[in-house]
């Protein structure tokens, strides 16, 4: 037997997850749209007046990529209850990715 099986299982019944899905999935669903929404709203304001075949640069690259940080923590946070970090690695932290790429010719 998998050590992930379940052993109640039998002991389900649909009834049971009715009052969860109605109390969490709706507003769940609903934080989800308001942020992704927000997110939009704010990105098409933080473009106004940039070409579209030119790269993104100063500090509206800075405020925009703390725009999308931010609301990928709120997303995490009120969507899938998760507490989000992160961590900056440099190249030699990975070792260049050469397990991947092989080794570094110079």
């Amino acid at each position: 037997m998998p050590s992930y099986r379940r052993n109640d299982a039998d002991k389900w019944a649909r009834w049971k997850f009715y009052p969860g899905a109605m109390t969490l999935c709706i507003p769940r669903f609903l934080a989800g749209c308001v942020i992704g929404i927000l997110l939009n709203i704010i990105l098409k304001i933080m473009l106004i007046g940039q070409e579209m075949n030119e790269p993104i640069r100063g500090c509206r690259r800075k405020v925009i990529r703390a725009c999308y940080r931010t609301n990928a923590f709120l997303f995490n946070f009120f969507v899938n209850f998760v507490w989000m970090t992160s961590k900056k690695l440099t190249l030699e932290d990975v070792n260049y990715y050469q397990e991947w790429l092989g080794p570094i010719n110079e």
